[in-house]
């Protein structure tokens, strides 16, 4: 990948990059819960989004859970960078994926400041990899990166976007508080 194409790579905010619903099951039942998956994509010089194919960068996701539990507070977890389905592997492109993940992991363990949230996160993986901001699309006509249109947004305003998603997403998920009685119970 030439050093003008991965100037030109993006974190990709979909509409379905982060999904909430109530946990149940556990002490903390009817927390809720936002699932972050956030893709890799790349801007032609038509403007247009593309998968990042043929590239260590193919099926590399932003990963990770946050938790709202009913105080309020939230908690993340389990944030990574992965490759979530990799379609096929050959030893040459495992190997590639491997250096991908090492140099990222460096550079993230590098930085100065633990993440707190899933945006931060988000800007340092971002910045580790050598993307230039965030894709987001503003139309939802289709399954294709192609038939849509996005608004691309510089590295400094990652965080907020995907913290405001993380919001939406949980704001969405109704819960009805536990009673002092019902969670001594469950702490018992």
């Amino acid at each position: 990948m030439s050093k003008r194409q991965k100037t030109e790579m993006f974190l990709y905010l979909s509409k379905k990059a982060v999904e909430a619903r109530a946990e149940e099951g556990n002490l903390y039942e009817d927390d809720a819960t936002a699932f972050v998956e956030i893709k890799l994509v790349r801007k032609a010089d038509d403007g247009t989004v593309r998968n990042m194919t043929a590239s260590p960068y193919e099926d590399l996701t932003v990963y990770g859970y946050v938790r709202r539990r009913r105080d309020g507070s939230l908690h993340m977890s389990g944030f990574e960078m992965c490759y979530r389905s990799p379609f096929s592997v050959n030893l040459h492109k495992a190997q590639e994926m491997v250096k991908l993940l090492r140099t990222a992991k460096r550079r993230m363990d590098a930085q100065p400041i633990k993440p707190r949230t899933a945006g931060q996160f988000a800007v340092q993986a971002a910045t580790a990899l050598g993307l230039k901001g965030l894709a987001i699309p503003v139309t939802d006509y289709g399954w294709s990166y192609s038939e849509n249109s996005y608004r691309f947004e510089p590295l400094p305003r990652v965080q907020e976007e995907v913290d405001f998603a993380v919001e939406r997403a949980l704001s969405h998920v109704t819960r009805v508080p536990f009673t002092e009685e019902e969670m001594a119970k469950r702490l018992s």
